[in-house]
Order: structure tokens, then sequence, then C-alpha cells
């Protein structure tokens, strides 16, 4: 590096000393040298306009994804399945929640445990369900948490992956939620058993097949961890 700079600073009048001298081969090497510093010289300026582009490019990507993909994730029937998750935040006893998975032979299904529910919020959950959904609900399909839930956080997951939104951006945004569905252990025993259903299946065409089923929402929750370290260790750092 040192000597690429030496070079790209080579005067006209050394130049010229060599030209004074009459030394045709010295004249060719001090040209040649001081085209190459200059060819370095123009090749960092284009890639450093280059990576601010591409910067200001992700910014512009990520504020259009989020005026496109805010209204579904932030829809009132979303935000009613976030706010059930809230409930159960925290809990420790599985006979409390009030999100709860049920499993038997022939579908699993998502019970509302309204008895589990905070009574503060207890009534005002269910007319809240009534006047989004046009009836008295208590349970959620599995059909239902994919396209509210957790096909939102995958769908974040694969913009991300195509850099269209760029991760504080997406840490900022989403980073709640997406944590916020990670806790959930109703949500994770989901996951986990789509995912071996869908492994088992694929075996039947390739026995090396592994269910790759909610991949882009795993890697966003670590994503989303790691900002977080960064963040504490910052905050640390200041004081």
């Amino acid at each position: 590096m040192a000597g690429e700079k030496e070079r790209a600073n080579m005067t006209i009048e050394d130049v010229w000393k060599f030209f004074r001298n009459g030394s045709l081969i010295g004249l060719a090497v001090v040209a040649t040298t001081v085209f190459t510093g200059l060819l370095y010289k123009v090749a960092k300026d284009n890639l450093e306009k280059l990576n601010e582009t591409s910067r200001e490019q992700t910014l512009v990507n990520s504020h259009r994804f989020l005026n496109e993909f805010s209204f579904n994730f932030f829809s009132d029937k979303t935000m009613l399945l976030f706010d059930l998750i809230e409930q159960d935040d925290g809990c420790e006893d599985e006979g409390r929640r009030g999100f709860v998975l049920v499993e038997n032979d022939e579908v699993l299904y998502f019970n509302i445990v309204f008895d589990n529910l905070h009574e503060d919020v207890r009534t005002n959950y269910k007319d809240a369900l009534r006047a989004v959904y046009g009836y008295d609900k208590t349970i959620f399909t599995t059909s239902e948490i994919d396209t509210l839930l957790l096909g939102n956080l995958e769908e974040i997951g694969a913009y991300r992956e195509r850099r269209l939104i760029d991760d504080e951006t997406m840490y900022e945004t989403f980073a709640y939620y997406v944590q916020l569905c990670h806790r959930n252990t109703q949500l994770m025993r989901y996951i986990h058993l789509a995912r071996e259903e869908d492994t088992q299946e694929g075996k039947g065409r390739n026995p090396k097949y592994k269910s790759d089923l909610y991949d882009n929402f795993q890697n966003i929750y670590k994503m989303c961890e790691e900002q977080e370290r960064v963040k504490i260790s910052r905050t640390r750092y200041k004081h």
C-alpha cells in the first residue's frame, strides 16, 4: 500500500529529471508508475462511490419494503394474535397459558383459553375478536398462524436475504415481535412438529432431506439477538 501511495505522489518534476538525463527507460518506468498510481486512485474512488450508492439503495429499499409490508404485518388480525401471545410472555406455568397448541392424531390448532387471560383484558379481547372476525372466535388454525404470523416473519427474513431491508431497520421495526414469538413455547413446539413432518415426507424423496421450514424466522431471530448484544455492549461502554 505504501509503495502504491509513493508512486501516486510522484510529481511532474520527477518525470522531467529522468527526461533531462536522457533516461528513456527511466521515463517509461516513471510514466508507468504514475499511470498505475492514477488508476489505483480512480478505482478506489469509484469503489467508495459504489459502496455509498449501495448503502443508499439499501436504505431506499428498506423504506419501500416497510411501506408495502407493514400494512399486512400490522393488520388487526395479526395484532390480535400478538396481543394473545404477549399475555403469555414470561408465563412458566404451561397450565396457565391463554394460547395453547392442541395436538391430536388428525389436526393441530391453537386454543384460546379465555379463563387464563388477565381479568382486565379477557372481556375486551373477546369483544375485539368478535369485532374483527364477526363471530365468537375460540381457536386459531395452523393455517391462520402461518398466514398471519409465521409467514410474515418468514417473509421479513426473505427480504433481508435479498437485501431489501437492512439489519438495523429490521431490528428497530420487528425485533420485539420476532423475539416475542421465539420465546413462546407453543409456537416453537408447532414449528418443531411442522419441520419434523416435512423432513419425514422429504426423506421419501431424498434420504438426506432436511426441512428448511421457518429457517428465515430462525435466522432473523439470531440476527436480533446479535443486535441486542451489540446494543447492550455499546450502552455499557458509554457508561
